[in-house]
């Protein structure tokens, strides 16, 4: 199985770490850019009401093709939305959250891992799924004026350059996914985090 992020499963074991003692024991989750399901079938053999979403899903009957930037579901429909690597990946970030935002329950948790950018002295780091610099700060003032409260934040940039070296020994040039080119990797440093957010009412 081969994953976007760093260290696989264990990663996303971790990401959903950081909702313990939050999240119902019958949770229904939603997991955002889901690709193959691997995340989704993962939550589902721990009893979870999961379901995923992606223009190019897997052929699970829980997984459903469609741009998570659209409205597919009805509102408050979620207790968890989870999103790893993909929202970096999106067309519009700020839309995402406002889905995200309009699915989720009244107690309803954001759990998402994603890369942010840290520019140079005299550079600029890439906007990739947002209006403005994909820097820290950026995710976060993005989130909040989207009803969306990060709570909890955690720095993974060392998985990431781990993760990173291999996929240059692989062959796999990862600025070609963002779409940003190649002067990032001269311009701007990149780390990795992963974070809770949670719906504001």
């Amino acid at each position: 199985m081969a994953y976007f992020h760093p260290d696989g499963m264990a990663m996303t074991q971790k990401l959903w770490g950081l909702g313990t003692g939050l999240i119902p024991e019958d949770a229904t989750i939603l997991d955002l850019g889901c690709r193959d399901g691997e995340t989704v079938r993962y939550l589902r053999e721990m009893g979870y009401d999961s379901y995923g979403i992606d223009l190019c899903p897997g052929t699970d009957p829980y997984l459903i093709e469609g741009d998570f930037c659209q409205e597919h579901f009805e509102p408050e429909s979620f207790d968890v939305v989870i999103a790893e690597c993909s929202i970096s990946l999106c067309k519009d970030a700020g839309r995402v959250f406002e889905q995200v935002h309009r699915i989720l329950k009244e107690t309803g948790i954001f759990l998402c891992s994603d890369v942010y950018f840290s520019p140079l002295p005299g550079h600029h780091a890439p906007n990739l799924s947002f209006e403005h610099p994909a820097i820290k700060q950026c995710w976060q003032e993005t989130l909040l004026a989207k009803g969306l409260i990060p709570v909890l934040f955690f720095d993974e940039t060392a998985s990431w350059k781990r993760y990173y070296a291999q996929q240059l020994w692989d062959g796999v040039h990862l600025c070609s996914k963002w779409g940003c080119g190649s002067d990032w990797e001269k311009e701007s440093r990149i780390g990795y985090f992963l974070m809770m957010a949670l719906r504001r009412n």
